[in-house]
């Protein structure tokens, strides 16, 4: 009775840390370059953050779209 009463806490505890590794410390930007109304290829795209602790630049696809993946949660 004991080991059963032990496993179901233990399953339960596993089940909450699960929850707290699950929620991420990154973020990502997203987004594309037009002018009117067309998609711009080949624009180089430099983003900024006091949290970022400099800049990170891109250059945006064939589409105009550009990402920046694995960034800190902040206002760029």
């Amino acid at each position: 009775m004991k080991l059963q009463r032990f496993m179901i806490c233990f399953f339960l505890l596993l089940l909450v840390a699960a929850g707290a590794f699950a929620q991420g410390t990154t973020g990502a930007l997203t987004g594309s370059v037009t002018q009117a109304g067309a998609n711009l290829p080949g624009v180089t795209v430099t983003i900024s953050s006091p949290i970022l602790q400099g800049t990170r630049t891109t250059v945006t696809n064939n589409g105009g779209d550009y990402n920046f993946s694995a960034i800190p949660p902040g206002a760029y």
